[in-house]
């Protein structure tokens, strides 16, 4: 079962910090670290595994790329972003350096949602992606399983198993999940 994701935000401007979060939850849970206290900052950077974290380069009074370096320390491969309202060449190279992306404020949904799609990894096998598709063009079990040459239960198998591997409690769920995720009907 591939485990829920959980990000991390460091950010000291509490309107950007939620609307990053509302975003993110699309995906999984999410935790805003204030980086006005840098000993709480620190603090998370320790307490867990993250899928990605997301870095304000402007905190006070500690500098997110500062805190990136740190997060490297402890997360060596952890998928991170800059945020910046102040777009500063410096800032894009010493991100890039430490194996971030570097984006402008105000932030989009498409960006993050492109930041997401390569950050997680796919939770589902290829035949569950094959069924997925299948029901998002509207298939039933019966035609993807004879399309497959596979019996209809082994696709009620993979619609279960993929459901609880994203933690979906419906088909409809599921759906919208594989969806965010980058699984699309077959071209």
């Amino acid at each position: 079962m591939v485990a829920h994701p959980h990000f991390l935000i460091f950010s000291d401007d509490e309107a950007c910090g939620r609307l990053l979060k509302a975003m993110l939850c699309q995906w999984g849970d999410a935790t805003v670290a204030r980086a006005v206290d840098v000993d709480d900052a620190r603090l998370a950077i320790q307490a867990r595994t993250y899928s990605a974290a997301f870095f304000d380069v402007r905190l006070e009074p500690e500098c997110g790329l500062d805190l990136l370096a740190e997060f490297r320390s402890a997360h060596r491969n952890t998928p991170a972003m800059v945020l910046t309202g102040c777009p500063d060449r410096n800032h894009s190279v010493r991100a890039c350096e430490l194996g971030a992306q570097c984006i402008a404020k105000p932030i989009s949904l498409a960006a993050i949602e492109g930041f997401i799609h390569t950050a997680l990894p796919d939770p589902f096998s290829d035949r569950e992606r094959d069924v997925i598709r299948g029901l998002l063009l509207g298939q039933q079990g019966k035609v993807i399983a004879f399309e497959y040459g596979i019996a209809e239960s082994s696709i009620r198998a993979h619609i279960r198993r993929a459901k609880a591997k994203v933690n979906a409690r419906s088909r409809r769920d599921l759906l919208e999940i594989a969806t965010r995720l980058g699984v699309g009907p077959r071209r």
